[in-house]
């Protein structure tokens, strides 16, 4: 890669990455981008340090874990509102009761 090195670095949050790249420009020596590593690499994301895995529902290299499957997942939007109203309906009987 033309004898000069690179690095890479990943933030918690999205605002801390944008500090640093707008207070990148204090740093004229060094070049900071935003994203783009997969495309500079040219290879598939790897999660070397577990992080991604233990922290979210994703697996290493960035293959989904199947989550697992809620009672209320084969109805529609229409019928959990209304199971919803319901149940409140049941919660504000219950505290006059």
């Amino acid at each position: 890669m033309d004898g000069l090195r690179y690095g890479f670095v990943t933030y918690q949050r999205a605002r801390d990455a944008w500090s640093a790249v707008e207070a990148s420009s204090t740093f004229p020596q060094y070049d900071v981008g935003f994203g783009g590593r997969r495309a500079f690499c040219r290879q598939s994301y790897a999660d070397l340090d577990g992080l991604e895995a233990k922290h979210t529902e994703r697996a290493y290299y960035g293959e989904a874990r199947p989550r697992p499957i809620k009672k209320d997942d084969d109805l529609s939007y229409e019928q959990l509102l209304q199971k919803m109203k319901k149940d409140l309906g049941q919660r504000k009987r219950d505290r006059k009761s």
